[in-house]
């Protein structure tokens, strides 16, 4: 194939401005010489630089009639409009009501040119007139409208002129029924006209697309040329030409020139190189493939043979935590992955690779847990600044509380181990996302769990400490119970047992005519950050209960979690109202909150329904919320939740449906029976 390059013509130039400022002192024979070369659309576009050129212009129809016969397939001129009208008409954007260079519709029926304010001002229906017809009817016996009627809209000035006309012949009724046979005939030929100027600007925009269509492929063709003179592409199937005309540079409506390709080159180059590292990426992640698919039965038989009361008798769920993607990430594991789908054509690892003893394996889990608890860690010091250096392990402190990172995820206060176990689904598809072009083996990884609604190995930055919960307040709710909140782990505070109310609740009389709600440590916090608290700085004053309540509050707690169903209650959601689809979805006022400001700019209080919604939800009741305590009438204290179980909420519903059904069968009966 030849590689030479045919240079299109150059482009004409636009002149510098004020270049045609002596046009009008020249001779008169050499500005018509210069004038009689125009078309239509150059004569409309000079007759609006200066006055005096217009003043000529308007004045010499012999050149505005040939400009007109040198566009092929132009509609002939109707009788009643002049050379100059005619080419405004055409070929002009400029409004005729407020001379805005905007004007998209050419209403060729009613001889006018309007932007869309204007348009939307000089029509109106038809039926507005509805007075005048009828007067009309009635006088000439014309059964015609006398004005022209677009779309059951008519034309303001052209009703008012016709108006003006209609009254001034008032008492000569030959006279009206003249005028409005002229106008029923000039409609008729503006009808014509009409369909003739609809049928070129149809054939116009044919061509001016298939022009389009060939400049495209022209510069497509000389790209590809180009790329091919130069050496840029050394596999010729590595692109296609679909993929290669999409591309900013190849669509420019523009034959290319060599100064135009030394302007895109860089352009087309980085292109190149990206197509390159998708199809290396590509390649690499399918080979990464196999060998992820070969140590998923190797992993689910490591999963049964584990013992896992031997390694943690206090966590039994240690195992579980590492997930599949977590052992591909571990040194030994990535180091055999990578070196087999580099090193062989298919990917596949070799049988004698995959085999691993289970002493192997624990101190791979080991060092995965203390690997996970140094991210925790740097989380922690971060966030809490007078943390002791002399904490050994701060992610297993009760006051070391985690978010999902997502504000989207209702996941909060999650304390380690179970942190681990969090993978969101939020998450999981923004690492889908962000995962790119990349080529690294991590982001690969990542990208095959994410894809297949797998999870995704943890990382650090799927979780964020509570700042507000964990600086302020949980360490009083862990000192209130007696422990030493940097010494004091869950299931420390779990042994303690303790169950408290909140003093400050009670001062405000809040749910005063229900009782006084319990809390253990954890739905503590829970309330700290709950809506009734939500503006507080000072942690609430937290009473604790004597130590036969608490009992009698935990035996009450046991019952509820052994009867069968989930315990349901009443959680609040909020999502943005600041756009038409709510852009964001939150469990928590204060990431709403963070939101509004960060991302809309507002700023003081938040109104609801103008800022946010708040809605109520019924979510799963874990840490049984809605446990309460009154007096009975016999002075003993009695312990209930406001909330029912699943079961129980749904034998009420067809309990009432079944009374209700009944009610009607009844008052049936008796109608029948009357």
């Amino acid at each position: 194939m030849s590689t030479q390059h045919v240079n299109p013509p150059a482009r004409r130039i636009r002149g510098r401005r004020g270049a045609l400022a002596n046009f009008v002192d020249t001779l008169l024979d050499v500005k018509l010489a210069v004038l009689d070369l125009l078309g239509p659309a150059e004569l409309v576009s000079l007759s609006q630089t200066s006055k005096e050129l217009r003043r000529m212009l308007m004045d010499n129809q012999r050149l505005w009639k040939a400009a007109r016969l040198k566009v092929e397939d132009l509609p002939e001129r109707p009788v009643y409009l002049s050379e100059p009208q005619y080419a405004h008409l055409m070929f002009s954007n400029v409004c005729h009501n407020c001379g805005r260079r905007s004007a998209i519709w050419a209403l060729y029926c009613w001889n006018v040119r309007y932007c869309r304010l204007c348009k939307s001002l000089k029509e109106v229906d038809v039926q507005e007139y509805a007075e005048l017809l009828e007067e009309i009817r009635s006088t000439t016996a014309v059964a015609e409208t006398p004005f022209y009627v677009l779309n059951d809209t008519v034309h303001i000035p052209e009703v008012e002129k016709f108006r003006a006309e209609w009254d001034a012949l008032e008492g000569d009724p030959e006279g009206r029924t003249r005028l409005v046979n002229e106008r029923v005939a000039n409609i008729a030929l503006r009808r014509k006209f009409q369909g003739e100027a609809m049928d070129w600007e149809r054939l116009r925009s044919y061509k001016r697309k298939a022009e389009i269509k060939s400049i495209k492929a022209g510069r497509l063709e000389n790209i590809k040329a180009r790329i091919q003179a130069e050496g840029l592409l050394a596999d010729p199937n590595l692109i296609d030409d679909t993929d290669l005309a999409r591309q900013p540079f190849a669509k420019k409506i523009a034959p290319l020139t060599d100064n135009g390709w030394q302007c895109i080159r860089n352009e087309v180059k980085e292109f190149i190189e990206l197509r390159m590292t998708q199809r290396l990426r590509r390649e690499r992640a399918l080979k990464l493939a196999t060998c992820i698919e070969q140590w998923r039965p190797i992993f689910k038989d490591w999963a049964e043979e584990w013992d896992a009361e031997d390694y943690d008798p206090d966590d039994l769920q240690a195992f579980k935590r590492v997930k599949l993607g977590d052992f591909l990430m571990m040194d030994e594991i990535k180091a055999v992955t990578e070196d087999s789908a580099e090193g062989s054509a298919s990917g596949a690892i070799a049988p004698g690779r995959l085999k691993l003893t289970l002493r192997q394996l624990e101190s791979m889990v080991e060092r995965w847990y203390t690997s996970r608890r140094e991210d925790l860690k740097k989380l922690l010091v971060k966030a809490i600044p007078g943390l002791p250096t002399d904490v050994a392990e701060p992610a297993e402190l009760a006051i070391a509380l985690f978010d999902c990172a997502d504000p989207r995820c209702g996941a909060k206060f999650m304390q380690y181990p179970d942190v681990l176990d969090h993978r969101c689904f939020h998450i999981r598809a923004a690492t889908w996302r962000a995962c790119g072009y990349s080529a690294s083996y991590e982001d690969i990884v990542q990208e095959h769990f994410a894809d297949r609604h797998e999870p995704i190995p943890w990382e650090r930055n799927h979780v964020r400490v509570n700042t507000r919960v964990v600086a302020r307040f949980a360490g009083e709710i862990v000192r209130v119970c007696g422990l030493d909140p940097f010494a004091a782990t869950p299931r420390a505070m779990d042994r303690r047992g303790a169950r408290m109310t909140c003093g400050t609740c009670k001062v405000k009389g809040v749910k005063k005519d229900i009782g006084l709600e319990v809390f253990d440590w954890r739905r503590a916090l829970h309330h700290q950050a709950s809506e009734v608290h939500r503006e507080e700085t000072e942690p609430c004053r937290w009473v604790v209960l004597p130590e036969e309540v608490s009992v009698q509050v935990r035996e009450y707690e046991d019952k509820l979690r052994a009867a069968p169903g989930p315990l349901c209650y009443e959680r609040e959601s909020f999502a943005c109202a600041r756009k038409r689809e709510r852009c964001f979805r939150a469990w928590y006022f204060d990431d709403m909150l963070e939101h509004v400001r960060s991302e809309h700019g507002v700023e003081g209080e938040l109104v609801l329904w103008e800022h946010y919604f708040a809605r109520i939800t019924m979510a799963e009741n874990d840490l049984l919320h809605g446990t309460f305590l009154r007096l009975s009438r016999t002075g003993d204290v009695e312990v209930f939740s406001i909330y029912k179980k699943a079961e129980e909420v749904k034998e009420s519903k067809e309990d009432k449906g079944k009374t209700v059904q009944r009610a009607q069968q009844r008052r049936k009966k008796a109608k029948d029976s009357r």
